[in-house]
């Protein structure tokens, strides 16, 4: 359901437009706070409901009912493909993260691991998880931000052949200063 909604509804797409940059699906003309709080309040209802199914499961409500849950419900949104530092998500890769991870508590439950030996695996596991994605982030804003080989002093080595100039160099700083004082009269002020 959660995978039908993000991908084919209109209030789906504008969700991950406003996730993915919100100053850019402002400008796309959405609302992005009205967007914001339907999100908010549709997070809350699903959360209060799984709690009353968690009261239900274990008999009864107490403070620290939800501690178990915290670190696994994270590590199945980062191992699920959603990105911390933005990107697209999957409803889909979240649940099969969710099953990984389920197999994954109950094998070390299996070989009677202790509970802190557990959340130290599982954590051990996000921060993996996160450094292979931060890794491919930091690799590819690099890469937008390199110049060109030409451009790197490759080019003097005799690795590439000389590149021939069809219009001439761009004048400095101080040149453009110079021209613009000129046309202006001197005084810096544009006189209409």
């Amino acid at each position: 359901v959660t995978e039908f909604v993000l991908r084919r509804t209109v209030y789906g797409r504008t969700l991950s437009a406003v996730g993915q940059s919100r100053a850019a699906a402002r400008l796309a003309g959405i609302r992005v706070d009205r967007v914001i709080t339907i999100a908010f309040v549709v997070s809350a209802m699903l959360a209060s409901l799984m709690g009353l199914v968690l009261g239900a499961y274990v008999g009864g409500a107490f403070l620290d009912m939800r501690q178990p849950y915290l670190l696994q419900s994270i590590a199945a949104v980062v191992v699920g493909g959603t990105l911390i530092f933005g990107g697209s998500a999957t409803a889909i890769g979240v649940f099969s993260a969710s099953v990984l991870l389920i197999l994954m508590v109950a094998l070390m439950q299996i070989m009677k691991l202790p509970p802190g030996s557990q959340d130290m695996v599982r954590g051990v596991v996000v921060i993996l998880v996160l450094a292979l994605a931060g890794r491919d982030a930091i690799r590819t804003t690099i890469s937008r931000t390199k110049p060109p080989v030409s451009e790197r002093g490759l080019k003097h080595s005799g690795a590439l052949p000389p590149r021939t100039e069809s219009r001439p160099a761009a004048p400095s700083l101080r040149q453009k200063l110079d021209n613009r004082s000129d046309l202006e009269g001197g005084n810096g002020l544009d006189e209409r």
